[in-house]
């Protein structure tokens, strides 16, 4: 039996210390340091930057029921947290999303023992001490998303409450019906539409031409980048900023508009959609693509969103004003894309929201999924954002359930008074 243990203790001291590497890898620079730019890589590390802490989470509930059983001989303690723990086990498995919302909660029980534990015995085994550099990688990387927040909070502060939608190309009435009552309930001051067509900007111009008499729609629609940006607020300046790359044929289009608030001036307004990679992604997980086929298509479509995000960031630093840009961005948090924008604007979710913030995923594979798996499908891909710059303080931000479209709709609140 001991020797059974002592295996089973270096094994997860092993795992656990092969684990922190990845994450390292994934939540850090040091991939750029170590390996530069390599397109297939930073794919990879997009789509599993929000998965990659389940499987510590979902083991910390025995861990956290080791460490009881370690500090109290009482029966009745013990039973009553192994019934605990498992039913937070059981939850979590059924919803990872909001079990993400809670982990905090384990966080702080974990810390609690594991302080008890070094006091007590005065020693710790390396695999609860690589497990809790885990558990503090985690806790770092994920900062204020751990802490719960109010869902929206009150202020009587001057606050402009922002939309951005990725409303999925070519869907049909009944979901365009779905997508213009979630609008109209939530009522946004500023809106952000991706993925438009034609048909759009009749339907949308009619629904909304008494709350925004002022809109700007895209005037070129190649396959799916149209967009529009509706506003309470007059326009003072609008143009659509083409942006085409020397890696495909196909342009993008940028949505622009200034606006001017009393008390704060000009604020810019910028609405994209840099170019996905999940097109070829997804194809390779349903053995559709080969390997070779990923690779090299990766290449092409991160090298055209990485130039599309560089001409969108040369274009922020060159306005005079105050800005918010928002949109779909088809890449996560510590991506070299994201992190452009990042030292330049604020992201609203990293500020202000509570949870993964995640838009994107489930919609998408959950029709190839079998159906007893379907359930446990959750969005996983941080890829919808709004930036804005340092004049605004983030106080509210939020994901919005939503099955009107590929994308969950992101609601951001700004207070603007000075």
């Amino acid at each position: 039996m001991y020797t059974i243990g002592r295996a089973v203790f270096t094994f997860l001291s092993v795992l656990w210390g092969m684990f922190f590497l990845v994450l390292i890898l994934i939540w850090t620079p040091l991939r750029f340091l170590l390996w530069g730019n390599v397109p297939v890589l930073e794919t990879l590390v997009s789509l599993f930057r929000d998965v990659i802490w389940i499987p510590v989470s979902l083991a910390l509930p025995f861990y956290l029921l080791a460490m009881i059983w370690s500090v109290t001989d009482k029966w009745m303690i013990r039973i009553l947290s192994a019934i605990v723990l498992l039913g937070y086990l059981t939850f979590g498995t059924l919803n990872l999303s909001t079990y993400f919302r809670f982990l905090f909660i384990g966080l702080c029980a974990f810390a609690v023992l594991f302080f008890v534990i070094c006091f007590r015995k005065r020693q710790v085994r390396l695999n609860v001490l690589l497990f809790a550099i885990l558990l503090l990688t985690l806790a770092i990387n994920y900062n204020n998303q751990l802490l719960p927040k109010l869902l929206w909070p009150f202020t009587r502060s001057q606050t402009l409450t922002i939309m951005s939608y990725n409303i999925l190309v070519d869907q049909d009435p009944e979901k365009r019906d779905e997508v213009i009552a979630l609008i109209k309930r939530n009522n946004p001051d500023l809106l952000f539409l991706q993925e438009t067509n034609a048909r759009d900007r009749q339907l949308f111009q009619k629904e909304f031409a008494a709350k925004y008499p002022h809109q700007l729609w895209s005037e070129r629609n190649e396959t799916y980048n149209g967009g529009a940006i509706f506003s309470i607020f007059p326009f003072t300046h609008t143009d659509n900023i083409d942006i085409h790359t020397p890696h495909m044929r196909t342009h993008t289009n940028v949505n622009h508009t200034q606006i001017d608030i009393s008390s704060l001036g000009t604020v810019h307004l910028l609405n994209c959609h840099l170019f996905p990679s999940g097109h070829t992604f997804v194809p390779l997980l349903l053995g559709e693509k080969s390997f070779a086929t990923f690779v090299r298509e990766s290449r092409i479509t991160y090298e055209r969103r990485n130039e599309e995000a560089r001409q969108i960031a040369n274009r922020i630093e060159s306005l005079q004003g105050e800005i918010i840009l928002a949109g779909d961005f088809n890449d996560t948090p510590g991506s070299r894309i994201y992190r452009r924008f990042d030292r330049l604007l604020q992201n609203g979710f990293e500020q202000a929201g509570w949870g993964l913030g995640t838009t994107f995923g489930a919609y998408t594979f959950r029709p190839h999924l079998d159906s007893k798996w379907q359930a446990f499908i959750t969005d996983f891909l941080r890829i919808d954002h709004v930036f804005c710059s340092q004049g605004f303080k983030v106080v509210g931000a939020r994901v919005l359930s939503s099955d009107a479209s590929d994308h969950k709709p992101q609601l951001v609140k700004l207070r603007y008074d000075k």
